[in-house]
């Protein structure tokens, strides 16, 4: 992220030179998703209305994503923020038009139940 981290800093426009293109991370730091979940789970999953989330089309996660992305969102105001270039809300709307998330009046709980595995 650091080269072009400073691409963007200089005001460089244009096609970046090919040694400043960031290379993707090895495979080994990348992680699978859903590897250890059974059918039934993804059913129940998608029966809760959170189908947009089994239906991912990537199968491996980014740390290298995840932590850029950590690193721009500003919980005061739930936006994904961009210096210079703006901000994403990141809200009930968003997550529904994104992912298929349902939006509605149910209270997410917060609290794990004894029940749960």
């Amino acid at each position: 992220m650091g080269k072009r981290k400073t691409i963007v800093q200089k005001g460089m426009l244009g096609k970046p030179e090919p040694n400043d293109i960031e290379q993707p991370p090895p495979k080994r730091s990348r992680s699978k998703l859903y590897t250890h979940m059974s059918g039934e789970q993804k059913r129940l999953i998608e029966g809760a209305g959170f189908h947009g989330l089994v239906d991912l089309k990537c199968s491996k996660l980014r740390p290298d994503l995840c932590s850029w992305l950590m690193e721009h969102f500003n919980p005061a105001t739930n936006q994904l923020v961009f210096p210079g270039r703006g901000a994403i809300d990141v809200n009930e709307e968003s997550m529904k038009s994104v992912l298929g998330i349902p939006m509605g009046d149910k209270d997410v709980s917060y609290e794990m139940e004894s029940e749960a595995t």
